[in-house]
């Protein structure tokens, strides 16, 4: 069993060799396409650490009705502190509003004006697993019916802005790593064909011999995953280089690393696949 295996396998590196050029491109476009599914990995991890450090910090303010007294507008802060995904901050009277006005615009209310028109206020913080816009949106409506709440500011066009462009990024990358995918596919098919094709003679003679079906496709079968391999391991180079630039210009922003053990698995696992599927379908036309 053993020396079986070893004939199969030094007779997949043999045909290899013989067909070195095809398959160290097939090898290169393979990385190439490994790359980038490792960069969508990555970038919705990146987004998603980015989008998550920002609402973190990420505060809802709620505004109460003129006419509403203190102590009523004080009842209305607790009732929506016991909304699940909201947890209480600070409760903000007219006197405190006044000084945050004269904080930012250097201006006493009161002396422009004669009075304090400034509403009493409170704000929220969202808490973790209701930070996705969908959540946001519905504990925004739950807020605004309540009686006394006149209106509740919350910095929605920010995170839609992130969203879109993580969305929008991630499926350009998924189209055109889709494209090297099926590239580097029909390249492995093309490198297997030519090794069929130069093989016939010695196909022919172990079907004389009673080879089985299985014994003449598992050499095929392993040049094919060889060309995988390839791919994975210049991948592997290619995923440490970037993660030295992103560690380098991007770590303080998203705080991630992308040459780590799960990409080096990824990148040997896609590798493998894209190199049998490859294999295996041209396999099934010709053998």
């Amino acid at each position: 069993m053993i020396s079986k295996f070893i004939f199969l396998l030094s007779e997949s590196f043999k045909a290899l060799f013989r067909n070195k050029i095809h398959a160290i491109i097939s090898g290169v476009t393979i990385s190439i396409a490994i790359i980038f599914v490792d960069i969508i990995i990555f970038s919705y991890q990146g987004f998603k650490a980015v989008s998550y450090r920002y609402k973190s910090n990420f505060t809802v303010d709620v505004f109460f009705n003129q006419n509403i007294s203190e102590d009523r507008a004080k009842e209305v802060y607790e009732s929506i502190s016991s909304i699940a995904g909201l947890t209480k901050r600070d409760f903000i009277d007219k006197n405190k509003a006044s000084v945050i006005f004269k904080k930012y615009f250097d201006e006493n209310v009161e002396t422009i004006l004669g009075q304090n028109p400034l509403p009493m206020s409170s704000n929220f913080t969202i808490d973790e697993g209701y930070r996705d816009l969908d959540q946001i949106s519905l504990l925004i409506n739950k807020v605004l019916v309540i009686d006394g709440v006149d209106d509740v500011s919350y910095e929605n066009n920010i995170i839609k802005k992130i969203e879109e462009i993580s969305e929008s990024l991630i499926i350009i990358m998924v189209l055109i790593g889709s494209f090297f995918i099926l590239t580097s596919i029909l390249l492995v098919a093309n490198t297997i064909r030519l090794i069929i094709d130069s093989k016939k003679e010695s196909i022919r003679i172990f079907e004389l011999l009673g080879a089985t079906k299985m014994f003449i496709k598992i050499p095929f079968l392993i040049e094919g995953m060889l060309q995988g391999l390839i791919g994975s391991i210049i991948s592997i180079f290619i995923l440490f280089s970037i993660d030295s630039m992103v560690v380098y210009f991007f770590n303080n922003l998203i705080g991630l690393e992308m040459f780590n053990t799960f990409y080096i698995m990824i990148n040997i696992i896609v590798g493998l696949l894209m190199g049998l599927i490859g294999s295996s379908r041209v396999i099934s036309k010709y053998l």
